[in-house]
């Protein structure tokens, strides 16, 4: 596969514009098998990488054993029984943990969404307001560039 080979593969967060590229042909040869051997299309594949790169990309939100395992998970490539056996973990553990760190992250995004979503609108409230107050007090509005 084309990310063994990448010098960048252990810190790489995102689909890099070669393996875009490359994605397209990756429907015939060893990855077709792979492809019909897990009943998913490349469509498929690409977006689970996509959500894979946005949750990489917010795991600073993660503290301690969370990010521990999350990483292990993530960016070392490691199965949960690995990460069980490797941190002395029952495997019941490693999910549970895999699963509030994924919360986590979803929760960071939403936060993230509502405060931008909030502040938009904060802002066309505030020029409406403005709007309103320059019209009664026979103000010009200011145009807008």
């Amino acid at each position: 596969m084309l990310c063994d080979k990448c010098p960048k593969r252990d810190k790489c967060v995102e689909i890099c514009p070669l393996l875009a590229k490359e994605l397209p042909s990756m429907e015939q040869g060893s990855f077709a098998k792979f492809l019909a051997e897990t009943h998913q299309s490349l469509k498929q594949v690409y977006e689970q990488m996509e959500r894979t790169k946005i949750l990489i990309s917010n795991r600073d939100a993660l503290k301690g054993r969370e990010r521990q395992v999350f990483d292990a998970y993530y960016l070392d490539a490691k199965t949960s029984d690995e990460i069980a056996q490797n941190l002395g973990l029952s495997l019941s553990e490693v999910k549970a943990i895999l699963k509030k760190a994924y919360h986590t992250i979803q929760n960071r995004i939403y936060e993230n969404y509502q405060r931008k979503y909030h502040s938009e609108r904060k802002k066309a409230a505030e020029e409406l307001a403005q709007e309103v107050r320059d019209e009664f007090t026979g103000k010009k509005p200011k145009r807008k560039k």
